[in-house]
């Protein structure tokens, strides 16, 4: 009994994590949607990133 009450809980642990995921991702697309990000920044933060990996070592 007690093994189905605490698998059913981490069920419903997932699911409630799955469904909180789903809305903070619905968020981010109705919010880039009426504001959609500056483009200005996407370009900056690529050419640093290119300027940056190279030199390091992985």
């Amino acid at each position: 009994m007690m093994v189905r009450r605490r698998q059913t809980s981490k069920a419903v642990i997932r699911q409630r994590r799955s469904r909180e995921a789903r809305a903070l991702d619905r968020r981010y697309v109705e919010g880039y949607l009426r504001k959609p990000e500056d483009v200005a920044w996407g370009e900056t933060g690529a050419k640093l990133l290119a300027r940056r990996l190279p030199r390091e070592k992985w």
